[in-house]
């Protein structure tokens, strides 16, 4: 298998695992990738939107959804009100909570399955991976 059947591959595993932690969390796949992208003070709309590769037509619809169940907010800045900033409330966040929670016990049982040399040597590869895709989004 090549590399881009392997990248490929990865990305399938980790969305279905984040799909299935997601429905615990009466949450679609796009809502919870949208919650553990938002950083504890906010993000503009359209850089978050940016950040995880969806059209800020969709990232609307879903972030309407979020608000409506009082785990986001989003707030015009004032200078320009053509932007607009997405925090999480209370309730968001402890929700934010939960997921990481949830991802950190999936990260856990990987690594209890890896034996010590493999995790040495996994982590810098894994590192050395996403910093060249995102020099490569960067780029196109």
């Amino acid at each position: 298998m090549d590399l881009s059947e392997q990248i490929r591959d990865l990305n399938s595993q980790l969305t279905a695992i984040i799909r299935q932690i997601a429905a615990r969390h009466q949450l679609t796949y796009s809502q919870a990738n949208i919650l553990l992208t938002i950083p504890v003070e906010g993000i503009l709309m359209s850089h978050l939107a940016e950040k995880i590769g969806i059209d800020v037509s969709t990232a609307t619809r879903n972030l309407m959804k979020l608000e409506s169940l009082g785990l986001i907010i989003r707030s015009k800045i004032h200078k320009d009100r053509r932007k607009v900033t997405v925090t999480a409330t209370t309730a968001g966040e402890a929700l934010i909570d939960k997921l990481e929670i949830d991802l950190d016990e999936v990260s856990f049982s990987i690594q209890k399955m890896m034996t010590n040399e493999d995790r040495e040597k996994f982590f810098p590869v894994l590192e050395s991976l996403n910093w060249n895709l995102t020099k490569l989004r960067a780029d196109n």
